[in-house]
């Protein structure tokens, strides 16, 4: 999945399963405090819901507060869980249509 296609999904998830209506589009350079006012507990549902409706496998190990500072950030992170499991990834690239 490109980068553009694991923005737009993420923002289906942010809207629909988070219920983050405020935000209307992703911009690499937003952070996810500051402009998107995704909190800890937030941002934990967010890591559940990229397992859950992106299908990756989100190792313990691999969550560094750093990750989650910007939208570039999280999509880069997104992009190192699909090179680790590709099949994973591609049974999911279709995903975003369906939510």
């Amino acid at each position: 999945m490109n980068r553009d296609q694991c923005k737009q999904q993420l923002l289906e998830v942010m809207r629909t399963k988070l219920n983050l209506h405020h935000i209307e589009g992703l911009e690499e350079k937003m952070h996810l405090q500051e402009d998107l006012r995704i909190d800890s507990v937030t941002l934990i549902q967010l890591l559940v819901y990229i397992e859950l409706e992106l299908g990756y496998e989100v190792p313990d190990e691999d969550i560094e507060p750093s990750t989650f500072t910007t939208v570039e950030r999280l999509v880069d992170f997104i992009a190192t869980l699909e090179r680790k499991d590709p099949l994973q990834a591609h049974a999911q690239s279709g995903m975003g249509d369906k939510v």
